[in-house]
């Protein structure tokens, strides 16, 4: 009970219908994903097989985008929390070397999602950023295989009320909602389940060129983690 679905897929269709899930946990900060995340990511994705037939300790398709790297103290601290994001990463089993193409692990410094209880997060700006992530993933998902799949999307992050009541998880809430409101459709499946969907344009093939069927539609999933507290006042 740890996790709230706010998209409408729900978890047998996911299994039922896929033939690839992607997961993708979205934290606001580095250590966001040690002290709130760790176990629905060992419990409730590590658990699960995501048919990762390499047997490798670290699954390929569960991936971490922390839009920022958490300099709210100092500059310097930015490189010390994302190096410590990453050894969080290995040690959880998310892969976030680049060994094997794009790495699963990315950290951003964007000066427009500087972190601090006093900034403001754009929501338009977080959706396409995390189109853009959902982007590279599905390119490079593509490029090692063939075959066509159904793709489901599962993010995982914040609840609205942030769950520690930062205003930047609550911000990064704001922005998946606005991705789920703004960037997607709905239809209605062979169950007659409402499904969230999601149009991902792939990046350009290898000679530069874009063209108009280079679209991928996907199911999406929002998960948030649950506030159990108003701690608010913290901030």
């Amino acid at each position: 009970k740890i996790l709230s679905t706010y998209g409408q897929l729900n978890n047998s269709d996911a299994t039922m219908t896929a033939e690839l899930d992607i997961w993708l946990l979205i934290t606001a900060h580095p250590d966001d994903e040690s002290m709130f995340f760790i176990p629905t990511l060992r419990n409730h994705l590590l658990s699960l097989d995501c048919k990762n037939e390499s047997n490798d300790s670290k699954n390929p398709n569960i991936h971490l985008l922390c839009l920022s790297n958490g300099d709210y103290r100092d500059v310097s601290d930015g490189p010390v929390r994302t190096k410590e994001l990453y050894k969080a990463c290995s040690l959880i089993g998310i892969d976030g070397s680049k060994s094997s193409g794009a790495s699963s692990v990315v950290v951003l410094d964007d000066d427009r999602l500087k972190d601090g209880p006093n900034e403001v997060w754009n929501s338009d700006l977080i959706a396409n950023t995390v189109l853009e992530r959902l982007q590279t993933i599905l390119s490079s998902k593509q490029q090692q295989s063939t075959q066509q799949q159904q793709i489901n999307v599962n993010i995982i992050t914040f609840d609205q009320g942030g769950v520690s009541g930062h205003p930047n998880h609550v911000d990064v809430f704001r922005g998946i909602k606005h991705l789920l409101d703004e960037k997607c459709y709905v239809v209605r499946g062979d169950n007659e389940k409402m499904m969230a969907r999601l149009i991902l344009k792939q990046q350009a093939d290898t000679n530069g060129q874009d063209n108009n069927n280079n679209h991928t539609e996907v199911n999406l999933r929002i998960l948030t983690l649950q506030t159990i507290s108003n701690p608010l006042y913290k901030y």
